[in-house]
Order: C-alpha cells, then structure tokens, then sequence
C-alpha cells in the first residue's frame, strides 16, 4: 500500500563554525551553500507547527543539503528523527552507529515524485538490452538516488551492513510497491569519518518500521485501524522510500502530531479496509485497496494519478512502458 521546500539567504558553509569536525569535514565537501536565516518550515515541515527547537544547526545543514540534491529527483518530503525515540517505540530496532541517540532521516515523496521517476525510466530504457533490467524501477531508483546523496555528502565506499535483529512481521513500510526485493540494500560508510547506514521499505526481511519512523518524526499520523499514515497536507498521498542513519549524537526527540482526520473519515477508512481485505489480491483488485486512501478527505487534491496508483500496486513495467509510448504518440 501506498505510504516542503524553504526560501533563504544563501552564504558559504565554510563561514559557519561548527562544534563537529567530522561533520564540518562531510559538509564541505560537498560544497553546500546554506541559509544565513532560520529554515523555513514550509518544505523542511509538513504542517504548520514550529521545527523541533533541538534540531541543531548541523543537522539543519545536513537536512538542507539532502533536500536540495533529493527534491529535482522526486523525493519532496525529508524528515529528521529522533533514532533513540523510534527505537523506543518499536521491537524493529534501527542500529546506532556508536552513538547514544544517532540522528535519522526519513525520506519520501508525494506524487512529485512520478515525473522525474517516469523520465529517469524512460533514459535506463533506451539503454537496456532487455525489459528484464528494468524490473523494481522503483526499488532501484530509490536506492541508486539515496547511494549517490549519501556518497557525495559522506564519501566512504558503501558496504553490506549488518541485518538488524530479527523482529516480528509488523508493517515495517507504508508502500507495497509489489516489488519486493530479497537483496540487502543496508549500506555503512567504510571510510568516511561520519559513519551512516541506509534501510529502504522493499528491504526483506523488513529492516525499518517506517510508519513508525514518519510518526515519531512527526510527519504524517500512524492510524492502527487502517494501517496508514495520514499527512496534514497530502492525507494518505505519501509514500516511505528509506531512512538514513547517522552516526552522530543529537538531541532530537519525539515529535507529536495529532490525526488530521474526523471520525467519520476514521471509520470510513476502516470499513472500506474490510471490504478490500475480502479479496486482499493487490494486482487483481487493486482499486478496492484505493479507495481506503479515497475515503480520506485531507489532501484529495494531492491524489497520484490512476497511472501511478496502478503501478504502485500492479507494477508491470511492460505496461507501464506501453502506456508512455502510447501517451508519446499520442502527443
């Protein structure tokens, strides 16, 4: 199932100080030209409440940095996380990297993110041999777009990281894509002075809880009854792609939020959630599963389109393609 951007001064980070040396060193290298003003929470923030005052500025900067070079590729919703307080409230434990209460991102998307999906498709297309490599796009998208961020933020050689305990089958992810990939995709800096580790929603077993993640971030509510998140713009129109893990001590904590919703859109959720699971076969009854998402008022005019919608729970990339060159011709 299917589970922000500010105005600013720009000034040179190498006019800041910073307490963390490790951290001062990632940051110039990437060459990150930052906000001389406090961040604005329109984009950084997906409601109208006040950035958690212990966001640090590193962290700000950091945040910054991964929103400007995440957003031209589809990922629009970025949000910082307190790893100790997710980890507290979930058994699907996120490692801490040597720290005592590591700093986490959370990182997904709204329906921004089909169009720079779509064209980077379309490129890895024309040099394929086969429609065979370009199975779980999605997936690979993902992982290829987080790897380069982090990369050029960190450096260091990623490597396969140690798989987390194993832990119940809980919903780990607020997206099933149908793709599921049984490949690790966990990634830790080798040689970088700031280590980090990454876990996607696809990762099986699931590695990461990550409608817990977007709660305890304070980014989009958890609902128990129908096992979404609701955001307090874009309603059940998100989705998880990956948290990133960082091995430095912040002093972020649980962030609240409060369920957008009424009571009624609460029940008619959970009713049309018993209706769908009467035939849970996602790719053969996918709209039954959409209209759990329709019932919700809060962010209908945010809704993927029905394109994007089938492929998150029928993902046939043949299709998927014939659709696009028949849109092409049809232009």
């Amino acid at each position: 199932v299917l589970a922000s951007t500010y105005s600013h001064e720009e000034m040179p980070i190498l006019g800041i100080a910073s307490s963390s040396p490790r951290i001062s060193v990632a940051l110039r290298r990437a060459s990150i030209r930052l906000s001389s003003r406090p961040l604005c929470r329109r984009q950084m923030y997906s409601s109208d409440a006040e950035p958690p005052e212990q966001l640090s500025s590193e962290e700000a900067q950091l945040l910054e940095a991964f929103r400007e070079r995440l957003l031209p590729r589809g990922f629009d919703l970025i949000q910082p996380f307190s790893v100790k307080a997710y980890n507290e409230a979930t058994k699907i434990h996120l490692p801490t990297l040597g720290a005592r209460a590591p700093f986490g991102l959370l990182i997904g998307n709204t329906r921004h993110f089909w169009k720079p999906f779509v064209a980077d498709l379309q490129r890895r297309r024309r040099h394929a041999k086969d429609v065979a490599e370009l199975q779980h796009p999605i997936n690979n998208y993902t992982m290829r777009c987080v790897s380069e961020v982090c990369l050029e933020l960190f450096g260091g050689a990623p490597a396969p990281a140690p798989a987390p305990a194993p832990a119940p089958a809980a919903s780990g992810s607020d997206e099933r894509s149908g793709e599921g990939s049984t490949r690790k995709q966990h990634e830790r800096s080798l040689t970088t002075a700031v280590p980090y580790a990454v876990f996607y929603s696809h990762d099986q077993p699931v590695s990461v809880h990550m409608q817990q993640a977007a709660h305890t971030s304070g980014l989009a509510f958890k609902c128990d009854k129908c096992y979404l998140n609701i955001h307090p713009v874009y309603g059940t129109w998100i989705a998880f792609r990956a948290v990133v893990v960082i091995g430095r001590e912040s002093a972020l904590e649980a962030q609240s939020i409060e369920d957008p919703r009424t009571e009624l859109e609460v029940e008619r959720m959970a009713s049309e959630l018993r209706r769908a699971m009467e035939r849970p076969d996602h790719r053969s009854h996918w709209r039954r599963w959409v209209r759990i998402r329709d019932a919700c008022e809060v962010g209908r005019a945010h809704r993927y389109t029905d394109q994007q919608l089938q492929f998150h729970y029928d993902p046939d990339v043949r299709r998927l393609l014939a659709e696009l060159d028949y849109t092409s011709y049809s232009i």
